[in-house]
């Protein structure tokens, strides 16, 4: 009798150490999902402006990028971020629901970059700011601005094709 005890409880111990594995193994796949949710392509600009701080721009924005990049999937050398002052903002809307000035951002991105692509970046940004300054969410407005080809000069050059900046190639399309 005990031996056969034994072998059920070892049964039982096989069986939770496989499903705790399993659970594991689904919980780290899920992680990695939702680290980026949308694959980016492409190469956005990211134009922060605000009143002065009381931060090091230089040490926020690297921990930005690294955010954005790991929420995004956009490799940190395809974005570009600045960071530059109002001198003075006036925004009575804000005042009145008792937040802060706002920030700015412009969102710089290429015509092919789909809508879901441009939201994922935008929110990721959005949280970064949030994370490294002290400003939340609902003070932070972004405007994308969204560049087609032949109204983008890069690299020494009119953009003509996405290709020449990391995007599809689409020359069967002229």
């Amino acid at each position: 009798m005990k031996f056969r005890s034994i072998k059920v409880i070892n049964s039982l111990f096989i069986a939770k150490a496989a499903f705790v594995i399993l659970i594991t193994l689904t919980f780290s796949l899920l992680s990695t999902g939702l680290r980026a949710q949308v694959k980016v392509t492409g190469d956005p600009m990211v134009k922060i402006t605000s009143l002065p701080i009381d931060q090091e721009i230089s040490k926020i924005l690297p921990l930005i990028s690294k955010e954005v990049s790991d929420k995004t999937g956009l490799d940190e050398t395809f974005i570009t971020y600045y960071w530059q002052y109002f001198e003075n903002i006036y925004c009575p809307g804000l005042e009145a629901n008792g937040l802060k000035c706002p920030i700015f951002i412009d969102l710089y991105t290429p015509a092919f970059m789909s809508k879901e692509e441009i939201q994922t970046v935008m929110k990721s940004v959005a949280a970064a700011l949030e994370k490294y300054t002290d400003y939340s969410q609902k003070e932070i407005f972004i405007h994308t601005h969204i560049a087609e080809k032949h109204q983008l000069f890069i690299n020494g050059d009119v953009v003509t094709n996405w290709s020449q900046v990391g995007g599809p190639d689409d020359s069967e399309d002229e």
